[in-house]
């Protein structure tokens, strides 16, 4: 969906934060690949969330609304402004990607809170303003199914943005698609290295969490050389030519393939180490410079 941009000025301060709280252009940017991070259909009510045994992660971002990484979601509470009626009228009225983004992003709440249990959750993690209750919130989601919808050709149509065609989304996979199928195409190397969001706050936690298959892979590869010093010792495979180059091939990629994966994480490791030198020294220099300004 392309909607032209309002002028900021035109509406004030308000709709500037509208457009900043409610931004999720990251995610539109790459509309074409959301279907690899998540599947089109509505997110699960917060109460089926932690039943999954899920973690409700509060995040400010609207472009990590929803998105889930292990057993932690990450969901913005609603913006007060968004359940006030003049705010739409005077600020949202207009087709615009702000406009598109509130209305996916309070469609969002109408699928998180569907039953009075939701409703208890969402109060508890602060997801909603104070002065909601019950009875209201019923009010608000039944007027706002109505209104989030415009009828086309005798159908209705839902006008969100992009983004919301999709529920959850999966963060481990945003990532692969930033950095390989958005940043490496362009050059962007910190996009690169931190993908989508970065959520390492250790080396150690890096390397243990894109290291732990090497034990999955450690263990194949111990069951098919045993498999196959067994075939090499029957007559009918040992004296097979096609069998032994073979063998002889998958033990040299059972010798090298470990010292090449781990030798990429190390190089991995190593540019971050040397990305993070580099913004410390940027930032000394910036700091340096602002200091002998007058």
């Amino acid at each position: 969906m392309h909607l032209k941009r309002i002028d900021p000025s035109v509406a004030g301060s308000v709709y500037g934060y509208l457009q900043e709280t409610l931004d999720v252009s990251r995610l539109n940017r790459i509309e074409k690949w959301l279907w690899t991070a998540g599947l089109p259909r509505i997110a699960r009510p917060l109460h089926e969330q932690l039943s999954k045994g899920r973690t409700i992660i509060v995040t400010e971002q609207a472009d990590c609304h929803l998105i889930w990484q292990d057993d932690q979601i990450l969901i913005k509470p609603l913006p007060e402004i968004l359940l006030d009626y003049k705010a739409w009228e005077l600020y949202l009225s207009e087709p615009s990607e702000t406009r598109a983004a509130a209305c996916g992003f309070v469609l969002s709440y109408l699928w998180l809170i569907c039953h009075e249990s939701d409703f208890a959750i969402a109060k508890d993690h602060h997801l909603l303003p104070d002065f909601v209750e019950w009875s209201a919130w019923s009010d608000f989601a039944a007027s706002a199914f109505d209104h989030l919808h415009e009828r086309d050709s005798g159908t209705l149509k839902v006008t969100v943005s992009y983004r919301y065609q999709y529920g959850e989304l999966r963060l481990s996979r945003l990532n692969k698609i930033y950095r390989f199928l958005y940043a490496l195409p362009r050059g962007d190397i910190k996009t690169l290295i931190f993908g989508y969001s970065y959520t390492y706050t250790t080396y150690q936690s890096f390397f243990e969490r894109n290291t732990g298959w090497l034990v999955s892979l450690a263990v194949y590869i111990g069951v098919v050389l045993t498999a196959m010093q067994v075939g090499l010792a029957t007559k009918e495979l040992g004296s097979n030519s096609s069998f032994s180059l073979a063998c002889y091939i998958f033990t040299v990629f059972a010798i090298l393939s470990p010292l090449i994966l781990l030798g990429g994480g190390v190089l991995t490791l190593l540019v971050l180490f040397m990305y993070a030198i580099w913004k410390h020294k940027q930032h000394t220099v910036q700091s340096q410079r602002l200091q002998k300004e007058p």
